[in-house]
């Protein structure tokens, strides 16, 4: 849930951060849904992902809400994409069948999220 609501903070949608699916995080889906022209509702599926995640997430040095958000899909706590972070998404992605390049990038993180 985190990722989702830093992605949508990435859009400029102002909510908390907080992993929680409420009111607040429901209606900022439906804004952004609204505005990306998708269906309106409130339903976190395949287009609404795609339309919120850039292509590429995070990969060796990328810090911030990025990196955060990566991180939290392979149980690191850090808003650095490091050596680990990588090594854990190389991890993953041969897990789930994709190319293990170590890069959070948009279908790897999809694929991640619906494991």
């Amino acid at each position: 849930m985190t990722t989702l609501q830093a992605l949508l903070r990435s859009h400029g949608y102002a909510l908390d951060v907080d992993g929680v699916f409420g009111q607040g995080t429901l209606s900022k889906v439906r804004a952004f849904q609204a505005n990306r022209g998708l269906a309106v509702d409130g339903v976190v599926g395949p287009n609404t992902w795609t339309a919120a995640t850039p292509a590429t997430v995070a990969r060796r040095g990328t810090k911030g809400w990025r990196a955060t958000a990566a991180n939290s899909q392979v149980g690191i706590a850090s808003s650095t994409f490091g050596a680990s972070s990588e090594s854990a998404w190389r991890s993953l992605q041969r897990s789930l069948g994709l190319t293990a390049d170590g890069v959070c990038g948009r279908e790897s993180l999809r694929s991640a999220l619906l494991r």
